[in-house]
């Protein structure tokens, strides 16, 4: 209707209200065969975040948007269309819900990461068994640096511009260790 309109905010959760927090989850399943699992599901705490929350942004990125893909992204977050109260490391989560986002808007970004999860670790002295069964030893999550990355390569290429006005500033000092991690 030609007014501006300025959306600042993202995916959140974890909160530790109706669940118990991903690490407090695991040791509270110390008995169990494969503690870990718990980072695994999904909690129910998540919430549209308005602005940056507790985060200091350190990247962000601008992408030119035609009035019908705005549409499609606006429809996207409002809370009855996507559930924020779904939170999950693996599947929907701040960095997922950008990756979303800027692929509705033709723009692909990377963000995945594997990590492997040690059988045993030792917390407190005490050594404690995170998983049995061996599809427990290695999480692939969204991460928010890897996300950073792809969209530092998104601006680098022309794909994208960047949209904090810090970066803009530090800009030519900051892209050479960026480039070392391409």
């Amino acid at each position: 209707e030609g007014k501006r309109v300025w959306v600042e905010g993202g995916h959140s959760g974890e909160r530790g209200i109706w669940q118990p927090r991903y690490l407090e989850g695991i040791f509270c399943n110390e008995t169990a065969p494969n503690p870990v699992q718990y980072l695994f599901t999904s909690l129910n705490d998540g919430y549209f975040e308005v602005g940056p929350g507790r985060h200091k942004p350190t990247y962000a990125i601008r992408l030119e948007l035609d009035e019908k893909t705005f549409l499609q992204l606006y429809e996207l977050i409002q809370p009855e269309r996507y559930h924020f109260t779904e939170y999950s490391l693996i599947q929907s989560q701040c960095t997922t819900f950008v990756a979303k986002l800027a692929s509705l808007a033709g723009l692909e970004l990377e963000g995945e990461v594997q990590v492997s999860i040690p059988q045993y670790i030792t917390f407190e002295a005490k050594e404690f068994r995170l998983w049995q069964d061996p599809q427990f030893q290695a999480i692939q999550f969204a991460s928010p640096d890897i996300l950073e990355k792809s969209m530092v390569h998104a601006v680098e290429q022309g794909k994208a511009s960047v949209a904090l006005r810090w970066y803009r500033e530090k800009w030519p000092i900051l892209k050479k260790g960026f480039e070392a991690q391409f």
